[in-house]
Formats: structure tokens, C-alpha cells, sequence
């Protein structure tokens, strides 16, 4: 297989200020694709305008679909439907790859023709420049077993779904999937906001063989704010649980292995830890709603003797920043 046989897919959610550099990055690949597909999902600035003057210069060709139904999920699943090669890269609109992605992508599907999923590793950046993190050196893929099908491509030979299961470390940002195990995959579901990149890569992991590149692929680009803050905490958690409880659900239908069913048992019950955790700390109100939650998705509430005193000391500290702010002021939060 050659470039020609790759479709990138590009979700696009008011990505005006990076769409152009993440193009860029596709335009500049030693093995450019056949195609660019790029989903505009539910834009309010002018990420449309972006792309079509960016494809009136372009030798690649690109079709941008518009929508107004602003969910990544979708976005990734219309673009899919619409790529006619046997190859689908994912990109998001922020992120940029590195220039020989593709071509090493290549040479891992052409190694190994049953081949599902292949990745690389990823480079944290800002608008600061690079950071030094490497985000595969973090992840349980380190404990798996391995073969080298070229000096710088490994197989994974075994336990791939298992640590997918306790975290997700394959971001769609730099992974070629082959598009028939992305449909046995069920593509990307439209019930999780987040996590959904979870779901896929687990499910994809049943459809046949991974493997990686440890040289960077992507440059994953962080932006100021953090989700995993605070309220945001919560509503990743319950996401994180629905992915893995719905994974649990389709144990039979996978045809999951005990080890495997074990591994779903042992996430949940990690994840549910930590949504109590950041339920705590925003107050007794969240940490009883977040434990009737649990109850109502048939979940264990994990025993947490501390929970309840941490609920009302950051109750108190909320409130005692809600009046700082209504006179003005700000306070810094001992944690």
C-alpha cells in the first residue's frame, strides 16, 4: 500500500486558529494521502473559510463536510463513512504530525497485511514550544509483550485490551486504523462526549493485530485550560465509567476473555474511586449526588472514610470564594 490508500480524517470544532497548521502538517508527508476529509462539526468562527481557502492551494484533494451537530464522535464517524481507502488516519484539528507519519504507518500495514491499528508515540506542545513528555514512556504499553517487525515498528503480541482497559494511551491523533476493523469496531460512539476514543481503541483491540513506532509521531498540542479540574473531573469520570461498564456490558458479544473481564472489573472500580475523590472536594452536594449516581449505574460506592470531611471542607472553601468574588476579591485555596 502507498499514500493513495490513506483518507485522513480531520474533526474540526472552532479550530480556526490551528486548522491551518494541522493541514500544513498533512501537506508536508513524505507519503501524502489520497485524501483529506475534514468534518466542521458545529462551528461558530470561521474554521470553514480556513480549510476552503487552504484546499483552492492545496495538490491534496479535501472535502469539508459541515454540520451543526458539535460532537467528536459524529464528526469522526461521518468523515469514516465517507473515506473509500483501506486506511483511515485520525487527526484532530489542534495537533500536527510529525512529517513521516504516514510513510512509517506504511510500512507497518505493509509488513503486516492483518494489521488493525498502528500508532506512535506523541510530544506534548504549547504555544510555549515543545515540552519534554513523552506520553507512551507513561503508559501501561511498556509492560507488554512485544516483536520487532522493523527496527523502529513493534507488534504488541498480547494484553493490548487489558491496558487499554485501566487507560487509553492510543490518541486518535496519530493512529492509521484499517477501515474494515475500524467497522467491526462499531466506529466511535455518539453516547460518550469523552472516553469515546476509549471505547474505539478497546474495541478495536478485539478486531486484530496493534503496533507502534517509539518515535514521535504527533505533536499533541495543550491548551490553558484543564479539564481535569474541578467539575470537569466529575463529568470525564462518568464518561470514563459509562465507556468501561458499557465495555462490560458486550463482554459476551466481544467474546472477552476472563482476564480481560477482569481487567473492566479492576477500571471500573478505579475509576469509581476517583470520581468519589473529585466529587469530595466540590462539596457535600456533588459528593452525594455522585455516589446516587454509582448506586443508579449499578456501581459499588467505594468505601472512602475521609470522603465525607473533605465534602465539607471544600463546600466551605466554595462558598468562601463565591463571597470573595461577589466583593472583588480572590483567595487562594490551600487544597
Amino acid at each position: 500500500m502507498k499514500g493513495r490508500d490513506i483518507t485522513v480524517v480531520i474533526p474540526a470544532h472552532n479550530a480556526a486558529a490551528f486548522i491551518g497548521q494541522a493541514l500544513d502538517g498533512v501537506a508536508a508527508q513524505t507519503a501524502p494521502p489520497a485524501r483529506i476529509i475534514v468534518v466542521n462539526n458545529g462551528s461558530s468562527d470561521n474554521s470553514a473559510a480556513k480549510v476552503d481557502d487552504w484546499a483552492r492551494v492545496s495538490t491534496i484533494p479535501v472535502h469539508q463536510v459541515i454540520t451543526d451537530y458539535g460532537q467528536v464522535s459524529n464528526a469522526r464517524n461521518i468523515g469514516f463513512s465517507m473515506a473509500e481507502t483501506a486506511l483511515i488516519a485520525m487527526l484532530d484539528a489542534d495537533d500536527i504530525y510529525e512529517p513521516d507519519f504516514l510513510e512509517t504507518a506504511l510500512r507497518a500495514f505493509n509488513a503486516r497485511p492483518g494489521l488493525a491499528l498502528f500508532f506512535g508515540e506523541r510530544m506534548l506542545f504549547d504555544d510555549t514550544g515543545l515540552l519534554d513528555r513523552r506520553m507512551l514512556d507513561q503508559s501501561p504499553l511498556k509492560a507488554l509483550p512485544l516483536t520487532a517487525i522493523e527496527d523502529d515498528i513493534q507488534l504488541i503480541t498480547g494484553g493490548l485490551f487489558e491496558a487499554l482497559a485501566q487507560s487509553n494511551f492510543v490518541s486518535p491523533s496519530g493512529a492509521v486504523v484499517s477501515r474494515l476493523a475500524a467497522y467491526a469496531a462499531h466506529l466511535f460512539s455518539p453516547r460518550l462526549k469523552t472516553s469515546e476514543d476509549r471505547d474505539f481503541m478497546c474495541r478495536l483491540a478485539l478486531t486484530g493485530e496493534a503496533a507502534f513506532t517509539p518515535r514521535v509521531m504527533t505533536r499533541y498540542r495543550l491548551h490553558g485550560n484543564s479539564a481535569m479540574e474541578g467539575a470537569g473531573a466529575i463529568g470525564l469520570g462518568k464518561n470514563a465509567l459509562r465507556c468501561i461498564l458499557g465495555l462490560a456490558r458486550d463482554a459476551d458479544l466481544l467474546g472477552l476473555t476472563a482476564p480481560q473481564k477482569a481487567a473492566l472489573d479492576a477500571a471500573a472500580q478505579r475509576t469509581a474511586r476517583t470520581l468519589i475523590y473529585s466529587a469530595s472536594t466540590q462539596g457535600m452536594t456533588q459528593y452525594r449526588l455522585v455516589r446516587r449516581w454509582l448506586r443508579d449505574m449499578g456501581t459499588p460506592v467505594p468505601m472512602d472514610i475521609k470522603a465525607p470531611l473533605r465534602a465539607l471542607a471544600g463546600g466551605r472553601r466554595r462558598q468562601a470564594a463565591s463571597a470573595a468574588h461577589g466583593r472583588g476579591e480572590s483567595i487562594k485555596s490551600s487544597g
